[in-house]
C-alpha cells in the first residue's frame, strides 16, 4: 500500500482484515473491530497527523486481541492453499508482522508499536515469517503423494 488510510472509515478493510488474519474466526475478528472503533473515539482527537490514524488502530486492535488470546487454546491449523490462510497458519507474531509490513506496507517502527517490540525483533520476524510463508506455500503447491497400496504378495520393487 503506498498511502495511509486518513480517516477511521478508510481504515476498516485494514482492521478488518488484520483482525480475520489474527483470530482465524470472522465473527470474533468483526466484534473485535467494533470494540476497537468504540475505544477509539477517545483518544482520535489526539492524532494530529493522518498518516498515523491506521496505525494507531491498528495497535489499538492488536492490544484487544493480545488481551483476548490470553488463555485461548491456539486455532485448528487450515489446509485452504490461498495466502490468507497461509498466513492464519503461522504463529501470531509472525502474522502481524507480515500483515503490517508487508500487506499495509507500515514503516518498521510502526510495525513495531502494533506488535510491541523493538524493530530490530520487527526485522527479525519478517525474515522469519517470510521464510515461514514461503515453506507453507510450497508445501501446499506440492501434489501429495499418491499411497501406493501393496499386497502380501506384491513383488518388492
Amino acid at each position: 500500500m503506498s498511502q495511509h488510510p486518513s480517516t477511521v472509515t478508510d481504515c476498516l478493510p485494514q482492521l478488518r482484515l488484520f483482525a480475520r488474519v489474527m483470530c482465524n474466526d470472522v465473527e470474533r475478528a468483526d466484534d473485535l473491530v467494533a470494540r476497537c472503533l468504540s475505544q477509539a473515539q477517545d483518544h482520535l482527537s489526539e492524532i494530529s497527523d493522518a498518516q498515523r490514524v491506521l496505525p494507531a488502530m491498528l495497535n489499538d486492535l492488536a492490544k484487544l486481541i493480545r488481551a483476548q488470546e490470553m488463555g485461548r487454546a491456539p486455532n485448528a491449523s487450515l489446509t485452504d492453499r490461498d495466502p490468507l490462510s497461509l498466513i492464519c497458519q503461522l504463529p501470531p507474531y509472525h502474522r502481524d508482522v507480515l500483515v503490517t509490513v508487508t500487506v499495509f506496507g507500515l514503516r518498521y517502527w510502526e510495525a513495531a508499536e502494533i506488535c510491541n517490540c523493538p524493530i530490530g525483533t520487527i526485522k527479525s520476524r519478517l525474515n522469519r515469517a517470510k521464510a515461514a510463508f514461503a515453506t507453507k506455500a510450497s508445501e501446499a503447491s506440492r501434489p501429495e503423494r499418491a499411497r501406493i497400496e501393496t499386497g502380501a504378495h506384491a513383488a518388492p520393487a
